[in-house]
């Protein structure tokens, strides 16, 4: 049994908190939050921590920059953390982080990345695996939004801007999509807003497999949009929309697929489309944790390993656009 507590009582901590209450494998034991108005058992996590001694795992649901000092806390008492992404603010904080499990090796660590587990990705993840459309040449997405929310617009919260907060999904999913490293990364980031965070990033990277990528993380799109387009040798997969609690990425969620051997119009192929119109990620991550705690699992997806390859693709960009942590 994960004897559970959460910390950050935000909206995804009260969604976490939700899920958790459904699943057998946890008891809920207590919550923080520093807000006074979150409804959580306590305002600090420390105390949470010292006065509720069976707690054996804890959800941490905090603002950006509070992540890395929280884990590493958590992971030091002993205990198993589920972290929301990002790992941190960069790729050093990452390294601090894998150096806090390293001296705790029976704790397990998993990070948040949920849109790996929308089916919309796991129907694109199963043909890719199939071999059908051959092998992926190329990648392009795209992930934009209208803006941040006030909080993401502060530094001593956010620490960077919207490639940490939200573009650093689509870099872990061009990872786990093509199964592949992306080792040369190149980018143009902007600011229209005149803020201190980077409103817009341009990045194209290429793997250790020669697949070539591209990103746009923007948060001056005008609209809310999530887009992933994969070309491959014998035909190319669409992934449109992703479903959220207000619905504003497109609804349902989409993956079209065409083989090239089936054009029929004007060197257009057919198309099959799957339409998804339920979410279970978030589902899906609370049962994966149990498992892995519970079975002592020493190989999981979404761990610290995943998490510093991610950031070493972030850290290039900000390196190369010389944005400061």
């Amino acid at each position: 049994m994960l004897k559970t507590g959460i910390i950050g009582l935000g909206k995804v901590g009260k969604k976490r908190a939700e899920i958790i209450r459904g699943q057998k494998e946890y008891e809920l034991i207590a919550t923080c939050d520093t807000e006074p108005s979150a409804e959580a058992d306590y305002a600090n996590y420390k105390h949470m921590l010292e006065d509720e001694k069976d707690i054996n795992c804890v959800f941490v649901c905090v603002p950006h920059t509070l992540t890395k000092d929280i884990v590493i806390d958590c992971l030091d008492r002993g205990l198993n953390v589920f972290a929301e992404k990002p790992p941190g603010c960069s790729l050093s904080d990452t390294i601090q982080l894998k150096e806090a499990i390293e001296r705790n090796p029976k704790c397990k660590l998993l990070f948040g990345f949920n849109h790996r587990y929308h089916q919309h990705i796991q129907k694109a993840l199963q043909i890719i695996k199939s071999g059908a459309l051959g092998k992926i040449m190329w990648m392009r997405g795209h992930y934009g939004k209208v803006q941040l929310e006030k909080w993401r617009q502060t530094k001593e919260l956010a620490g960077r801007g919207i490639l940490l907060s939200q573009g650093i999904h689509m870099v872990d999913l061009f990872r786990y999509l093509a199964d592949t490293e992306f080792e040369e990364v190149h980018a143009f980031t902007s600011h229209f807003w005149k803020k201190w965070f980077e409103d817009n990033v341009f990045m194209i990277m290429r793997s250790n497999k020669g697949i070539v990528g591209s990103i746009h993380s923007s948060c001056v799109l005008g609209m809310n949009r999530f887009e992933i387009f994969l070309g491959m040798t014998k035909g190319y997969v669409h992934i449109d929309n992703i479903i959220t609690s207000t619905r504003s990425f497109g609804f349902p969620e989409k993956t079209s697929v065409a083989a090239l051997k089936n054009t029929k119009f004007y060197g257009n192929p057919k198309v099959e489309v799957n339409f998804f119109g339920i979410d279970p990620s978030w589902e899906i991550e609370i049962i994966n944790f149990a498992d892995i705690v519970l079975k002592d699992k020493k190989k999981y997806p979404c761990s610290i390993d995943d998490a510093i390859e991610v950031m070493k693709i972030l850290d290039k960009v900000y390196e190369d656009e010389k944005i400061p942590v």
